[in-house]
């Protein structure tokens, strides 16, 4: 059995034992509205007798050395955190994309606003006064004011559209990746450092592991991490943590390093007006990083998080994007400005081709496309809306052709029909037999009441305007298609035949190519103008419901997980004043328990050996 001194030595221990447990009480309280702080309790171990017994002792009575406090740690679960800082990513994700769909329907506003539609009505209103008064020269400038309304308003929407680009890329690469991302790995690799060599000194990093808990929870928020500790021996037979923290794509398992215990990567951003890329200087490599990662481009590997829902705003083309090339395919910023295109250009395609004037003289025909390039007859072609495609040797086509007349052309094809080996061999012939009966039917003049207004080739809603032609002249818009020539010029009558095409193509079904030219080109739409623009509206207001939908449920799960990490490392005050009651009665006992050794030994000293006395 133990000696006397050895049990005052255990009274001591548990009094020792119960004043550190109460003190880690304390230190709960008082940071129990401290932010990011987690619970800790005081590790009590029964300390046992030596392995080497005495002769005489008998070990069946034997006891042991009481209690000691060996260390304070904090109260964690690592499936909840893992589970937390995934569903953090998730809303982080679902956050940056809402906001930024938020501000693309504020600008495609057409509900709250006098948006496209009503400059649209407005212009078909005035189309139809000029109908009334077809040599109206002040009813027709009052139709071009509107139509150049209609095209300054698409301007207004593209311009409002690259603003809300330009910020969202600003914001990417200055506040979220700049100084937030980069900033925090930096932080948390910093923090490595301190906490080995708190252990090293032998103290206890409670508070330096709540930040770091903290830097990694908001980390989260921006990336798909990944985060592993692992033991480093750093002296014989001292083993110490090893933090690593990685991007993680749980579809391919591919992992690219963030932070190495003291090393950190950071991120940089590259905009090329067309796609945002993420790129990464890494100052360190992970084993299990597949060697084909490109630093200077790791956009794919962000599937979640804050970064992910910036990256889908700024690159998703929608169906718009070449998924075979790995374009994005979500419907972002850039989706929602080249569908504004597709109605720029098909809107102004549609009153250009209505307002040229075409003509069935065949002999002018003639003479015209005897003088012009095949790309400019096959634009003739294509304007007198047939569907026409010449494949192989198009020049000689042309210019075998190019002076026939409707029923000559007629009867080349009938005799390429009788001769068989003509109709299969000859690409000239096959060509022949695919071009329209009416070909004499061409446009000879173009008319153009749209066009690019920085000059470029193409029409987009950024650069749409009214001719120069129709700015110099409010009548150059064509009331009629019913023309007389005179010296060879044709020359528009009083009729108004031509406004009521205008007017009807209003109500008309439209094909909505991504090139309205090219009827090869993907189809986006078949309806009217109204249509599309409602159409649009339609899918981004489910675009932005879809996504706030997303959020609030990603919200409402991240709200469960974090009760049930305050509810495991959360301080509850009701809890620490029972521990507190516990260990104040633990010390109370042990004290009595010091008293009545006190008293034993006092009997001893003073009262054995005086017999007689």
């Amino acid at each position: 059995m133990g000696s006397t001194f050895a049990s005052v030595y255990m009274s001591y221990r548990a009094m020792s034992a119960a004043t550190a447990a109460t003190g880690t009480v304390g230190n709960n309280i008082s940071n129990m509205n401290t932010e990011g702080y987690t619970r800790q309790k005081t590790v009590l171990e029964s300390q046992t007798l030596s392995g080497f017994h005495s002769r005489y002792d008998q070990n069946l009575i034997s006891t042991g050395n009481g209690v000691a406090a060996t260390t304070t740690v904090q109260v964690r679960d690592t499936f909840l955190d893992a589970r937390y800082r995934a569903e953090y990513a998730d809303t982080g994700r679902y956050e940056s994309i809402s906001s930024g769909l938020a501000d693309i329907e504020n600008v495609l506003d057409e509900i709250s606003t006098k948006g496209m539609q009503n400059q649209f009505d407005d212009f078909v209103n005035q189309l139809q006064n000029l109908s009334q008064y077809p040599t109206s020269k002040d009813i027709a400038l009052v139709v071009r004011t509107s139509a150049q309304q209609m095209s300054q308003m698409l301007n207004v929407y593209a311009t409002q559209l690259q603003q809300v680009r330009d910020q969202q890329a600003y914001d990417l690469s200055t506040v979220v990746v700049d100084t937030d991302f980069n900033s925090t790995v930096e932080s948390i690799a910093h923090l490595n450092g301190q906490i080995r060599e708190e252990y090293l000194y032998g103290n206890n990093p409670n508070e330096l592991l709540d930040q770091r808990n903290s830097l990694i929870d908001k980390l989260s928020e921006m990336a798909n991490i990944k985060v592993t500790i692992t033991a480093d021996e750093v002296a014989d037979g001292l083993m110490l943590e090893h933090m690593t923290i990685s991007m993680y794509d749980e579809n391919t398992s591919a992992s690219i390093g963030l932070v190495d215990h003291t090393k950190a990567n950071v991120l940089f951003v590259e905009d090329n007006d067309e796609r945002v890329s993420i790129g990464m200087n890494p100052s360190f490599r992970l084993e299990n990083t597949p060697s084909n990662v490109d630093y200077d481009d790791i956009t794919d590997y962000f599937t979640t998080g804050g970064i992910s829902g910036y990256l889908d705003l700024l690159n998703g083309k929608g169906d718009y994007a070449n998924v075979v090339e790995g374009e994005n395919d979500f419907r972002g910023i850039q989706y929602y400005q080249r569908q504004l295109d597709t109605f720029a250009k098909t809107f102004a395609e549609t009153y250009n081709r209505i307002n040229s004037i075409e003509t069935t003289n065949a002999t002018e025909i003639a003479n015209r496309t005897s003088a012009m390039s095949f790309e400019e007859t096959l634009a003739l072609w294509q304007d007198s809306r047939t569907e026409f495609t010449m494949t192989e040797d198009p020049a000689e086509i042309s210019a075998f052709t190019g002076g026939l007349s409707a029923d000559e052309l007629d009867t080349l094809k009938e005799a390429i029909k009788k001769n068989p080996r003509l109709g299969e061999l000859d690409v000239l012939g096959q060509n022949i037999l695919k071009m329209p009966k009416d070909v004499t039917r061409m446009t000879l003049a173009r008319k153009d009441l749209f066009t690019p207004a920085d000059g470029s080739a193409e029409i987009t809603a950024q650069n749409i305007a009214i001719s120069s032609d129709w700015v110099q002249d409010s009548l150059f818009i064509t009331t009629t298609k019913d023309i007389t020539k005179e010296n060879g010029l044709p020359e528009q009558k009083g009729g108004n035949d031509n406004i009521v095409r205008m007017i009807s193509a209003v109500s008309s079904e439209h094909e909505f190519h991504t090139d309205p030219t090219d009827k090869t080109t993907d189809l986006k739409f078949t309806g009217t103008f109204n249509e599309y623009m409602i159409s649009m509206g339609g899918t981004l207001a489910l675009d932005v419901e879809l996504n706030q939908n997303y959020m609030e449920t990603s919200n409402t799960i991240l709200a469960s997980l974090d009760n049930s990490r305050e509810a495991t490392s959360g301080v509850s005050l009701d809890e620490e004043a029972s521990n507190l009651l516990t260990f104040q009665s633990a010390y109370n006992a042990a004290a009595r328990y010091f008293t009545a050794l006190d008293e034993m030994l006092d009997k001893l000293i003073n009262s054995t050996g005086l017999v007689g006395r």
